[in-house]
């Protein structure tokens, strides 16, 4: 295994691949563009996405993570998955519901306001899917549940090493976000350190968004409800 040292150096190089060329055209195209930004500006940043998130693979397989991809050990982790994310679910409920109380919104992500409206005629769709259901899930525990956690767990206990990791996880996706996303980080990373692997942790993740991606395209209203206007 590679030590601390490197693998730290790794997190830092893939994380840069995922987040700078996306975050940029996020921030001057369709941040910048407002609310009423064309979805052709989120398409292309997803597009972007995508061959950052092959990057990272295509990283990894030149600069090896701190952990063995297998074994996935699947039943075992849907097994855990799925009544995680349904105390999850009751927990981003409650999450939403505070900050609305406390006059502090979270917004809508624009992914999910695309997912529920968009049209599956564009190809552009298509790649809006890809990306969220496959592509970041697999990128993602690349960089935190491999190389960032790889390197804690090196130097600290798995506990820490699991939140550090999750904490910097639940960060990137923003301040609003931080917290739930941060609980999803511990499952993930629980997931890898439990298996000693990191299949299992991509295939709760990619399970996860599909899951996410489906009922927001099947059921449009469920956005209305978890963050009404």
């Amino acid at each position: 295994m590679p030590p601390a040292s490197v693998l730290a150096l790794r997190f830092v190089a893939a994380l840069a691949i995922l987040a700078v060329g996306p975050y940029l055209l996020w921030d001057v195209g369709i941040r910048g563009g407002g609310p009423d930004a064309p979805f052709s500006l989120l398409e292309m940043s997803m597009l972007v996405s995508f061959v950052a998130c092959a990057a990272v693979g295509a990283f990894a397989c030149w600069q090896p993570v701190g952990c063995p991809f297998r074994p996935m050990h699947a039943r075992r982790v849907l097994a855990v998955y799925l009544p995680a994310a349904f105390g999850w679910v009751l927990f981003l409920i409650a999450y939403l519901a505070v900050a609305r109380s406390c006059e502090a919104p979270v917004p809508v992500q624009a992914g999910l306001q695309y997912l529920a409206n968009g049209n599956p005629a564009r190809l552009g769709f298509w790649f809006v899917v890809l990306t969220v259901g496959v592509g970041a899930p697999l990128a993602e525990e690349i960089v935190f549940r491999g190389y960032l956690q790889g390197a804690l767990q090196q130097v600290m206990p798995a506990w820490p090493a699991i939140g550090i990791a999750a904490a910097a996880f639940g960060a990137v996706h923003g301040v609003p976000y931080a917290l739930p996303i941060g609980l999803l980080g511990c499952l993930f990373g629980w997931l890898r350190a439990r298996n000693g692997s990191l299949l299992p942790s991509m295939l709760a993740h990619a399970v996860h968004n599909s899951l996410i991606v489906l009922i927001t395209r099947i059921w449009p209203g469920s956005i209305d409800l978890l963050y009404p206007q």
